[in-house]
């Protein structure tokens, strides 16, 4: 949960913004135990009895309701999976620049590199 590349840029925006490296450090610290408390709540049911969420979900949304919440995981797993390619993409266009000492900064040729992540 902690160690992948938007947590090193959000550390570096944060130190760009003001902050020195040890308030970045204890503000990411402190994002991340708040979100983990729920995380650890929301797994123990599958963790204890190896419950699947969406058998889990029932007892709580009945069986129409659950599409709800599996929809909403569904919207979020979409957003992060175009946030790591888009950062992939930019990645890949940084390589090819360095390799072939061109610049990549025309939107279509960033745009080739993040279908080329995505796939």
């Amino acid at each position: 949960m902690s160690m992948k590349v938007t947590t090193f840029m959000l550390a570096c925006s944060l130190i760009i913004g003001g902050m020195n490296w040890l308030q970045a450090v204890f503000t990411i610290l402190l994002g991340n135990l708040i979100v983990l408390v729920p995380m650890v709540l929301n797994a123990h049911a599958g963790a204890k009895y190896g419950t699947p969420f969406h058998v889990f979900a029932r007892a709580s949304f009945g069986t129409r309701g659950v599409n709800i919440p599996a929809m909403l995981r569904a919207i979020v797993t979409c957003g992060w999976f175009g946030i790591q390619s888009w950062i992939g993409g930019q990645s890949i266009a940084a390589i090819v620049n360095v390799i072939w000492s061109t610049t990549l900064a025309n939107p279509s040729s960033l745009w080739m590199s993040f279908l080329g992540f995505a796939c």
